[in-house]
Formats: C-alpha cells, structure tokens, sequence
C-alpha cells in the first residue's frame, strides 16, 4: 500500500503580515515545498487576508508545477483573487491586432 503523507504550510506563519504582496515572498514558500515534494501539500491560507495579482499569479503556477498543492482556507477576497487570476492564466488576453486597414486617401473618402 502506497502512502502518501501530507503536509500542511500555514502561510501565516511564513509572512510577516497578513499580506501576501509579492513574488519575493511567494519565492521563500519554494524551498518548503521542495523539500516536502513527496507530500500531498496543503497551502493553509488561514489568516491571510490579502493577495496580490502578481503573488496569485506565482502561487498558480507553483501549484501547476507541483501537481500535488492544495489551497485551503482562503478568505472570500483571497479567493476571489485567485479565481481571477486563474482565469487570466486559462484565457490569456489575446494581443495580436485583428483590425487591418486598407491605406486610402481622404479623396476616396468623400467620395463614398
């Protein structure tokens, strides 16, 4: 029987506030994950209660990489950010120009 261990990272106990503000500090949350990469791994987000875009950003793509991330207790603000920033990330903004105007004149314009 193959037994997975699970280990819970309150996050709370990491930052220094109740703020996750930055990729920085998502990057120190890397080296417990590493060494716990074995491990079903929850994200406690108890606590927390603010997010930034761009830490959301870093913590969706470390639970992409580690397949074996949950995120747990996040508060309706938390979440809410997460959940948009998910979104963002499944449907990018698509930045190529469709619109191709034709070169004229403004003669031909008034012509018309």
């Amino acid at each position: 029987m193959n037994t997975v261990h699970q280990k819970t990272i309150k996050l709370i106990d990491i930052v220094p506030t109740k703020m996750i503000s930055s990729r920085d500090i998502v990057a120190t949350f890397l080296s417990i994950i590493k060494k716990y990469s074995k491990h079903s791994i929850v994200l406690d987000f108890s606590k927390i209660q603010f997010i930034s875009r761009s830490a959301a950003h870093e913590i969706l793509r470390l639970k992409s990489k580690y397949q074996n991330i949950v995120l747990e207790n996040a508060s309706s603000e938390v979440a809410g950010i997460l959940r948009t920033v998910a979104a963002s990330m499944a449907f990018p903004k698509d930045t190529t120009s469709k619109f191709k105007p034709k070169k004229t004149t403004l003669k031909a314009l008034l012509e018309y």
